[in-house]
């Protein structure tokens, strides 16, 4: 496995989002990846700074919201300017579902949430209701 899919593995199983570009059209480079993390910070290169610099953008957007889609992007190079279709998929981090309440309809509330990859926080003031014996799916008790 590249390593730029092992950072990519390591972001996601973090609960962090990630978005990676693929160049699929363009004079060179065909098939180089750049992986943007939040925060604009960058790893692997699309094979030109300047492509690098216009990616990031729309990128970052798809991180936050789960898109993918090739985005066409043109690029001053010493011969001219030259076109490249890119290839962006986003992965955002999970959602998080706050349950107010440990009641007993939070328990299975609890696991749906977890199947459908939300990060779960449960809140409760009685101590005896939110514990890890009766939500062991969730993220975190408060």
């Amino acid at each position: 496995m590249s390593t730029l899919y092992e950072e990519l593995r390591d972001q996601l199983n973090q609960e962090k989002g990630a978005a990676l570009a693929t160049v699929v059209r363009g004079i060179e480079h065909v098939g180089a990846k750049l992986l943007v993390f939040p925060g604009k910070r960058t790893s692997g290169t699309l094979g030109s700074a300047a492509l690098d610099a216009r990616v990031i953008e729309d990128a970052d957007h798809a991180t936050w919201h789960g898109e993918a889609g090739t985005h066409t992007y043109t690029v001053d190079t010493s011969t001219g300017t030259e076109a490249y279709d890119v290839f962006i998929e986003g992965f955002p981090p999970p959602p998080t579902l706050v349950i107010v309440g440990a009641g007993h309809i939070a328990i299975p509330l609890t696991t749906y949430a977890k199947t459908l990859n939300y990060r779960v926080v449960v809140i409760d003031a009685r101590a005896a209701f939110a514990t890890r014996e009766r939500f062991p799916h969730a993220d975190e008790l408060i």
